[in-house]
């Protein structure tokens, strides 16, 4: 909102600001003969012209929609730069940014680390649904991630609001829903039957709302 004494008020909507982004609004205000009110409605600039690091945000919509397993993981491979070190039964999968050694990365959960604090790797388990954006920083770093040499990973977590709402999902993979791929080929080869993969389930779902209107609010 724009407003200035002896000028028209001005409201721009539709501006969205993702996080760890510095983004420009420029209005022109002209001088108000009678009370009234400007309203923009529009799409926010995604160029942030006031910093120089190089990263991808993933928005909530983009989490919801993205063609993955439900696993955090997963969604940090779709970043570019960014590959699967190693995956260990039991624990954490880690992760190398342009290159870099497994150890120089930072974990971040709306700001603060979670990052282990003897080997520096990511937590063993993140829910998808407690996401509102992940955003990954590859290079060109602010001052205040002096001690990173490879990437930065931000979850920014949801957050409620003055309505009361949720969701609900639930996926599951199991024999019914799987082909059998064997062709005559590998009939020839001696294979009749096929590996089917373990039945699997997952049921989820999320509520939020307020505690105090306008004050305090849960998710």
């Amino acid at each position: 909102k724009f407003e200035m004494s002896g000028f028209q008020t001005i409201l721009r909507e539709g501006v969205v600001l993702p996080s760890g982004a510095t983004i420009a609004v420029d209005v022109v205000m002209t001088v108000a003969w009678v009370k009234e009110t400007v309203t923009v409605v529009g799409q926010s600039p995604m160029v942030d012209v006031a910093s120089t690091k190089v990263g991808t945000t993933l928005t909530g919509d983009q989490l919801a929609n993205i063609p993955t397993t439900r696993t955090y993981s997963a969604l940090l491979l779709t970043m570019p730069s960014v590959t699967l070190s190693t995956t260990t039964a039991g624990a954490a999968p880690t992760f190398s940014v342009l290159g870099s050694a497994v150890v120089s990365n930072t974990y971040l959960m709306d700001g603060l680390d979670i990052s282990d604090p003897y080997s520096n790797t990511p937590p063993l388990f993140l829910p998808n649904d407690m996401f509102q954006e992940v955003q990954v920083t590859t290079a060109a770093f602010s001052a205040e991630f002096g001690n990173v040499e490879g990437g930065v990973f931000n979850f920014i977590t949801k957050s409620g609001s003055n309505r009361w709402s949720g969701d609900g999902s639930y996926y599951i993979q199991d024999k019914s829903i799987q082909s059998n791929n064997i062709d005559a080929q590998l009939r020839a080869l001696g294979v009749q039957v096929g590996t089917a993969t373990t039945r699997l389930s997952d049921l989820s779902g999320s509520i939020g709302g307020p505690l105090m209107k306008d004050r305090l609010w849960i998710f």
